[in-house]
């Protein structure tokens, strides 16, 4: 098509829409740029009326300096020196051809964020103008600060429903460990109390599932690097889940290859929970038989090693179309699978994603009632100088005469840390809050604190904060402090060591890992 064979009357009517589209969609202003009138607004259109809360009717707008348009005294100090600049050839940083968002105020003084362009026209009238183009971005921004909004409410939920379950746990938890210990009790107290661990464990594992599908929803979810030994931590697992196994007369058994390294550097407890969740599923679709838990070595080369875990049961089956569906989330087989076995459909989903970041992917091999082979690889650190420390049992005798400041306001997990520590030859001195327990930290010399995080008053954060001001104030030793909380996310375990904690213990609490903490921290062991 030739210049001459345009059809200008379908140009002028394309003018026309594009016209209005600007009129009722963005935001045209005409400025003066000539000496002795910079920035004195030449045209506005309605739109700009609107936004910016001007009356159109007696053209507000008009004759007023851009500079009222302005959020920020910066960029009003510096609008004119920008004119007289350009004006001079010296070309200083405007806003031509190319938008950047800007913050502009409306009448009222309300922030207005905006996108900006601008256009130099020298024609009009032998004047310098610049006509401005601005998009209202306020839209934008409410629905970035709804969402920033809501993703805070729900970590916060999450946090509070974690610790809201978490602490009764504890006490439920603890209690059933304990009684577990017991050699006098019947028969029939012991069957029941088992019934207990495992409904609680079962809990517990629910809550774990929908935090951690909470932080791979926020991408909060990170792996830690730290040596362990693959085998060890198989066996772990399965004397774990060897009380829910042996409930339904199931047979557990470990195949570990000899190729396995001994020691790797990966992250154990996401590791842990892959198979801990593999083994479950394995143990609740299976009524009768066995689980094979197996390992070996795929690949080794410089410093990494790839393994492959399996978990084969003899249980129900999984129908061939179905077995992608199973690593979506909330997905079951079936609606009656849910009604059947429960659960919440999150666990294969969560172990996707771990497997994944461990640089390894998982499938299954499942024919429906011949039961179920479920495999994954993860990619593990090798390393000459890593090595595990020996973690030796502390039994009660172990831990010698100090005294500990326990600082909780649930009674429950008081009475439960007491009996834990019955059989010791410590002295416990109890809080219910932060600030009763900075004062008895203040008139009292303390081996160790034991230092709740949610608790009326004063919190636990707050208190250890004051602790560590108290002591430098004084140039005192630091006295260990071990955070407690029924938290499970990441983020307060990191707050912990900012404000000056020395350890962090996530309930439920294990008596044996309470031990171990105390004399790690303290010079607590007996002589050897």
């Amino acid at each position: 098509m030739t210049l001459n064979e345009v059809d200008h009357d379908l140009v002028e009517r394309v003018n026309v829409i594009l016209r209005e589209y600007y009129s009722l969609q963005k935001i045209v202003l005409a400025i003066d740029g000539s000496e002795g009138s910079e920035g004195t607004i030449l045209f506005a259109n309605v739109m700009a009326y609107r936004v910016f809360g001007y009356d159109a009717s007696i053209y507000e707008l008009l004759g007023r300096n851009i500079t009222d348009l302005m959020y920020r005294q910066k960029d009003r100090v510096e609008h004119t020196s920008f004119l007289k600049k350009y004006r001079e050839g010296k070309k200083p940083p405007m806003v031509l051809s190319v938008g950047r968002d800007v913050d502009a105020r409306s009448k009222d003084g309300t922030w207005i964020p905006v996108n900006l362009a601008v256009r130099e026209e020298r024609s009009i009238k032998g004047k310098i103008v610049f006509v401005a183009f601005m998009t209202d971005l306020s839209s934008l921004q409410r629905a970035k600060d709804q969402a920033e909004d809501a993703a805070r409410q729900k970590a916060t939920f999450m946090a509070n429903m974690s610790h809201e379950i978490r602490t009764p746990m504890n006490s439920i938890i603890g209690r059933a460990d304990l009684l577990k210990k017991e050699k006098k009790l019947p028969e029939d107290v012991m069957e029941n109390i088992d019934t207990i661990h495992v409904a609680s464990q079962t809990l517990l594992g629910i809550i774990n599932d929908i935090l951690d599908f909470s932080k791979i929803e926020a991408n909060k979810l990170e792996l830690e690097k730290t040596c362990f030994s693959p085998r060890k931590l198989l066996e772990d697992v399965l004397k774990m889940i060897e009380t829910n196994a042996v409930a339904k007369g199931l047979s557990l058994s470990l195949e570990v290859d000899s190729k396995v390294p001994e020691v790797v550097i990966g992250d154990p407890t996401r590791l842990h929970q892959v198979l801990v969740n593999l083994l479950s599923n394995a143990i609740k679709f299976t009524r009768k038989g066995g689980i094979v838990v197996g390992a070996k070595l795929i690949d080794s080369s410089g410093f990494n090693a790839e393994l492959q875990f399996s978990v084969k049961d003899s249980g129900i089956g999984i129908d061939p179309e179905k077995q992608k569906l199973i690593f979506e989330p909330f997905s079951q087989e079936d609606d009656s699978t849910t009604r059947k076995f429960g659960g919440t459909g999150l666990g294969l989903s969560i172990s996707k994603k771990f497997v994944t970041l461990m640089k390894g992917k998982i499938w299954v091999e499942s024919k429906k009632k011949r039961g179920s082979i479920f495999y994954f690889t993860a990619v593990f650190g090798i390393a000459d100088e890593c090595f595990l420390e020996d973690e030796e049992e502390i039994l009660p005798e172990d831990i010698g005469k100090i005294k500990i400041l326990l600082v909780d306001d649930n009674i429950s997990n008081i009475a439960l840390m007491k009996m834990y520590l019955k059989k010791t030859a410590c002295t416990i001195v109890t809080a219910d809050n932060g600030k009763d327990a900075l004062e008895k930290y203040k008139k009292d010399a303390y081996d160790l604190v034991l230092m709740d995080v949610e608790m009326p008053v004063m919190d636990g954060w707050t208190a250890t904060q004051e602790i560590r001001k108290w002591e430098r104030k004084k140039a005192t030793k630091e006295t260990p402090i071990v955070m407690l909380t029924a938290h499970a996310l990441s983020e307060h375990k990191e707050k912990a060591d900012q404000i000056g904690s020395t350890d962090f213990m996530t309930k439920p609490l294990k008596q044996t890992y309470l031990f171990q903490t105390i004399a790690k921290h303290t010079a607590a062991q007996k002589p050897k």
